[in-house]
């Protein structure tokens, strides 16, 4: 008898430890859920965020480009100081 009480208070003590310890891990994760749901609002007062680096513009048509580079990359000179320097032309009839 005394063998099937110790068994079920070890069977208790590990369902309680787990118990406490899953309480916790919950704990923690709602409370960067909240921390995290708490920056995204303040982030805009329009409600939407705009990811760093990222570039709206609307086209002649209307249409929406969207530019996801980040600013480095995309304001960077593609074509070098010594290559492809304008000429004057003059047509040879």
């Amino acid at each position: 008898m005394f063998i099937i009480k110790f068994l079920l208070f070890i069977f208790l003590f590990i369902v309680v430890s787990v118990a406490i310890t899953m309480g916790k891990v919950a704990w923690h994760i709602w409370k960067m859920h909240r921390q995290i749901k708490k920056q995204y609002s303040q982030a805009g007062v329009s409600g939407r965020h705009q990811p760093q680096g990222t570039t709206y513009t609307q086209n002649a048509d209307g249409e929406i480009i969207t530019d996801t580079r980040d600013p480095q990359k995309a304001n960077r000179k593609i074509i070098p100081d010594d290559e492809g320097e304008y000429v004057d032309f003059e047509e040879v009839k």
